[in-house]
C-alpha cells in the first residue's frame, strides 16, 4: 500500500496573471489601445453618417458585412448585442468608409496624409496581434503615437454629443413646438436677444420633456430657425420622470425596439430617472414626429414609482452598483443603448481631460 504521506501536492492550475505574464511584452496594453481605437472609430462613423445620412446611414458604409453577421448569428445559444454593420465590417472598409467621407471626420482626426501615413503601420501591427505574432519592440510606441494624435479628437466628438443648443423660440420648430406643453422650464425671453429658462413645475407633472438640438462641428451652414429636415443636426430630448418616478427601462426598451431605425441613441441614466433620445433632423417631419410621440408615450407608460431605499451612509457603493445595474440592461440590447457609463451620455466640453490617459 502508497504511504498518503508521500504523495505529491497537486500542482495548481495556472491563473490569469501567469498567462498575461507568458506573452510578449505590452501584448495585453496593445491590444487594449487597438481595442478602443476601433470601437470609438466604428461610433464616430456611425453618429456622423447618422446625422448626415438618417436611417438610410448604412448603405454608405464601404464593404460587406453580410457573411460575417451571419456566421455569428447562427450561434443562437451564444447571443452578443452587436447588430449593427460596422460591428461587422473589416478594418480596411471602416478605413475605406471615413476616407470616403473624410469631411464628416477631420475635425477629429489628423491631416489626411498624416492619418493615412499613421495609420498602414498601425494596421500591421492590429494583423500581428490579431494573428498571435510576437510583433515587434517598436509597436506600442507607434500605437500610442496615433492614440495620442487622436486623443482631442476624440474628446470633441464625445462632448460635441453632450453639447445640446437650446431652441429658443419653439414656435419655429415643429418638435420644440409639438412638446413645449411638457417642459416645465422653457426657454423665453428676458431681454432683447437674452435668454433663459424660467416656469414652474406642476405639482401632478409626472413627467417632463426638454428639447435641444446637437450641432455637429463639421457642419458649416448657418444656424436655421428650424433643424426639421436638415443634415448635420440631431433633436436631443430628454424624459425626466418627477414625483418620486422612475422609468422602468426593460419595459420601455422593449415597447420601442421596433423604432430604433430611426433612432441614433436611447441613453440611459444612472438614477433611472431620465431617458435621453437622439434622433437625426434629416429624417423629416413624417418620420420624426409620429416616433417621438410614441417614444414620449410608451416611456409615460413605462413610469414606477420609486420605492428603492436610499442609503446615505454608504452613497458612493449604492451609485456604483446602480450605474453597474443599467449598464448591464444597457448590454443586453444592440448598439443603439448606451449606459451611464458610456462617454457619449455623461462627457461635455466643461470636463476637460484625456480621452486615453493611460497614452
Amino acid at each position: 500500500m502508497d504511504d498518503p504521506t508521500s504523495a505529491k501536492e497537486p500542482r495548481p492550475s495556472p491563473g490569469p496573471t501567469d498567462f498575461a505574464d507568458s506573452l510578449p511584452p505590452d501584448r495585453l496594453v496593445l491590444y487594449g489601445l487597438l481595442w478602443h481605437i476601433e470601437i470609438w472609430l466604428r461610433e464616430m462613423v456611425y453618429v456622423e453618417l447618422s446625422a448626415r445620412h438618417g436611417a438610410a446611414w448604412s448603405t454608405h458604409i464601404q464593404g460587406n458585412e453580410a457573411r460575417a453577421k451571419a456566421s455569428d448569428s447562427r450561434l443562437t445559444h451564444m447571443p452578443t448585442r452587436e447588430k449593427s454593420k460596422l460591428s461587422y465590417i473589416l478594418f480596411s472598409n471602416l478605413q475605406r468608409t471615413i476616407s470616403k467621407h473624410w469631411r464628416l471626420f477631420q475635425e477629429y482626426l489628423p491631416p489626411k496624409d498624416i492619418w493615412k501615413a499613421r495609420l498602414s503601420e498601425v494596421d500591421q501591427i492590429r494583423n500581428r496581434v490579431a494573428h498571435f505574432r510576437n510583433g515587434h519592440d517598436g509597436d506600442l510606441h507607434r500605437v500610442r503615437q496615433l492614440v495620442s494624435d487622436m486623443d482631442t479628437g476624440f474628446w470633441l466628438f464625445c462632448t460635441s454629443y453632450n453639447n445640446p443648443i437650446p431652441i429658443l423660440d419653439p414656435r419655429e420648430d415643429p418638435v420644440a413646438r409639438r412638446f413645449a406643453a411638457l417642459d416645465p422650464f422653457p426657454w423665453a425671453e428676458v431681454e432683447p436677444n437674452k435668454f433663459a429658462r424660467i416656469g414652474h413645475a406642476p405639482r401632478d407633472l409626472s413627467m417632463a420633456v426638454t428639447v435641444g438640438m446637437l450641432r455637429r462641428p463639421w457642419l458649416r451652414a448657418q444656424q436655421p430657425q428650424s433643424i426639421m429636415g436638415r443634415a448635420g443636426f440631431l433633436y436631443d430630448v430628454s424624459l425626466v420622470a418627477r414625483n418620486n418616478r422612475i422609468f422602468d427601462y426593460p419595459a420601455f426598451l422593449r415597447s420601442t425596439r421596433h423604432l430604433n431605425m430611426n433612432v441614433c441613441h436611447i441613453c440611459l441614466d444612472v438614477t433611472r430617472t431620465t431617458i435621453r433620445l437622439t434622433v437625426p433632423s434629416i429624417a423629416g417631419r413624417a418620420v420624426v414626429l409620429p416616433l417621438l410621440d410614441k417614444l414620449v408615450e410608451t416611456a409615460q407608460q413605462t413610469l414606477r414609482p420609486n420605492f428603492e431605499p436610499r442609503h446615505f451612509e454608504d452613497f458612493d457603493a449604492e451609485v456604483s452598483a446602480a450605474r453597474s445595474a443599467v449598464d448591464r440592461i444597457a448590454l443586453e440590447w444592440p448598439e443603439y443603448v448606451l449606459g451611464p457609463s458610456n462617454p457619449l451620455t455623461f462627457l461635455d466640453p466643461s470636463m476637460r481631460c484625456k480621452f486615453f490617459p493611460q497614452v
